[in-house]
């Protein structure tokens, strides 16, 4: 299912990465925003389907593309003391893989193998994907090396993105990491999944 179907519900059931209370604007008091701009109602497979391809792309369209979005989220990193005091949960590891700048956005489809791996932890015990979608087409390139590099495993979809992707709820530059983060956290804390795993797009070849 396309993950702009999917946001709107996340949001009714509060778990989009950034609930926050309603905010009244400066230059318009009788708006109230309580919400990502970029998640819709009304979107359907069938007003999806109509929406034209952008210039020189022939499947590129709106609506498999991320929107133009502003945004900010930040972390708290805490020492594995203070993590065991308050019994959170510890992350195991990260990794970062490279290709050639022109191959935009499926770097991370290495990536995550290898933070994996040196985890020791098996792909079929990740409870939750959150894989990087700058684009629809870009996602599904990430999403066919998993197979190559785990022997015929794939990425179920009912653990991937579960909440909407930046193509629902936005990608705005600088912010989306830690966004992705809170996304991932809360759908763990949603699925009770013990191991989560980030595939995120950082810039040109290059991907964590």
């Amino acid at each position: 299912m396309p993950r702009r179907l999917v946001a709107p519900d996340a949001w009714r059931r509060r778990s989009c990465p950034s609930p926050f209370p309603p905010h009244h604007p400066r230059r318009s008091a009788q708006r109230i925003f309580e919400h990502d701009e970029t998640i819709r109602d009304d979107t359907t497979l069938e007003s999806l389907a109509k929406l034209p391809a952008q210039p020189g792309t022939t499947q590129m369209t709106a609506g498999n593309s991320t929107p133009l979005s502003d945004g900010s989220s930040a972390v708290v990193i805490a020492s594995d003391a203070t993590v065991a005091e308050l019994g959170l949960r510890r992350w195991p590891g990260s990794s970062v893989h490279a290709l050639e700048p022109g191959l935009m956005g499926i770097a991370p489809a290495w990536a995550m193998p290898k933070v994996i791996t040196a985890a020791g932890i098996a792909p079929v015990e990740i409870g939750v994907w959150e894989v990087h979608e700058a684009f629809a087409a870009q996602a599904l390139g990430v999403l066919r090396e998993p197979s190559t590099q785990f022997k015929g495993f794939e990425i179920p979809d009912d653990r991937l993105d579960l909440n909407g992707d930046a193509v629902a709820v936005g990608h705005p530059f600088g912010a989306s990491g830690t966004r992705y983060l809170l996304t991932l956290a809360i759908s763990m804390r949603e699925r009770n999944a013990r191991y989560g795993v980030l595939g995120c797009v950082r810039g040109l070849g290059s991907r964590v």
